[in-house]
């Protein structure tokens, strides 16, 4: 599909070139196409395109929905800055992946299913031995807070 419309673009192209008419390039193609031939506003669009200067047949950039920035990178990239610093800021990690804030906090509440506690990521389920060991461990992270 994508390679018919690449080839009926050069045909309007070189034709254009040639000094043809739009009308003329859309009959003839409708003489070697047949149902297949692109529609008549198609060949009238990209026939003043390519009189407008326009020198690529291939599709320009789509606007719409952008493509998911949730991908393996980015949550690494999260991730990482995480561990690094647990008081990092949605806002931060943004910025240094260059996403939305959105995206991030998506990543990090629906992948990683932590959640902000006293200023820290911490995992949201905790299951009845993690919380043990984290009653046991309150003391060293107490003392590493002071020092941070």
């Amino acid at each position: 599909m994508e390679n018919e419309k690449l080839e009926h673009r050069s045909i309007m192209k070189f034709l254009r070139l040639e000094g043809h008419s739009p009308s003329s390039i859309y009959e003839r193609m409708v003489v070697v196409y047949g149902d297949h031939a692109p529609s008549h506003t198609t060949v009238f669009e990209w026939v003043h395109s390519f009189r407008d200067g326009q020198l690529n047949i291939e599709d320009g950039p789509k606007c719409g929905r952008a493509i998911s920035t949730t991908d393996d990178k980015t949550i690494k990239g999260a991730e990482c800055l995480i561990i690094e610093n647990r008081r990092i800021t949605i806002e931060k990690i943004a910025d240094a992946l260059g996403i939305s804030t959105g995206t991030i906090h998506g990543i990090i509440h629906e992948h990683f299913h932590m959640t902000k506690v006293s200023s820290r990521w911490v995992p949201h389920l905790l299951t009845p031995d993690k919380r043990h060991e984290r009653v046991q461990t309150c003391p060293e992270v107490l003392a590493r807070y002071a020092i941070e």
